[in-house]
């Protein structure tokens, strides 16, 4: 199940990744050939670490830089506000952020690979996929206001407890649900759970904000 997660999930590139992609494979001392990696990748192939390391992303701009890398996951909820503005807004505000629609495990853990859009040929709008060093991670922020939404598989169960054990951050934001039922099937109320949090039913109020209710435990933050 959480191969087929993740295969669903790669689909899509990042073209976000920009400034936190590190070199982590060595450079080669020959550039590969452009002609014959673009016909490599018209056959559906995605173009591995040793080329793509000679096409580098585009470098994030962030005013204010905080240094603090956060994920924005995609993968159990994706909208095209998260996706195409909520990166930007929190570069805007000193985070360096990138969306991504792969399952938590195949991305969080040192050593991963991200797919994504390298600038192969960008003069020809040529971006095909590549892989890439997942950047380190600081933050993770998981959305998701439907409540039928994907699951949160045991692995990237498992992947997201060693992140936060080895002093990672995890914010969830969810939507507001008023049906008591709904609640015990939503994955990210579940996910909650094992942090010692829930979502309630009723409202809570930050300034001239309204949202869900949270029960927090004792080891948990609240942001106002």
């Amino acid at each position: 199940m959480g191969e087929r997660i993740k295969e669903r999930a790669m689909f899509r590139a990042i073209p976000l990744f920009a400034l936190l992609v590190s070199a982590g494979a060595a450079v080669s001392a020959a550039a590969p050939d452009v002609a014959q990696l673009a016909a490599l990748s018209r056959t559906g192939v995605t173009l591995p670490l040793e080329a793509t390391v000679h096409f580098p992303q585009p470098a994030q701009t962030v005013p204010d830089d905080s240094g603090v890398n956060v994920l924005v996951d995609l993968s159990h909820q994706a909208n095209f506000l998260n996706m195409w503005k909520l990166p930007g807004a929190l570069r805007r505000h000193g985070f360096r952020a990138v969306g991504s629609m792969a399952a938590l495990d195949s991305v969080l853990p040192e050593g991963s690979r991200c797919r994504v859009r390298v600038p192969l040929k960008p003069e020809e709008k040529r971006f095909p996929f590549g892989w890439v060093p997942a950047p380190t991670f600081n933050v993770v922020l998981s959305i998701q206001g439907n409540t039928n939404g994907h699951a949160y598989l045991p692995d990237e169960r498992r992947a997201l407890r060693a992140f936060i054990d080895a002093g990672g951050g995890l914010i969830l934001v969810g939507g507001r649900v008023r049906d008591a039922e709904a609640l015990t099937v939503w994955p990210l109320n579940g996910l909650a759970k094992e942090y010692g949090a829930q979502f309630l039913t009723g409202t809570d109020r930050s300034g001239r904000y309204t949202a869900s209710a949270l029960e927090l435990g004792t080891r948990l933050v609240r942001l106002s």
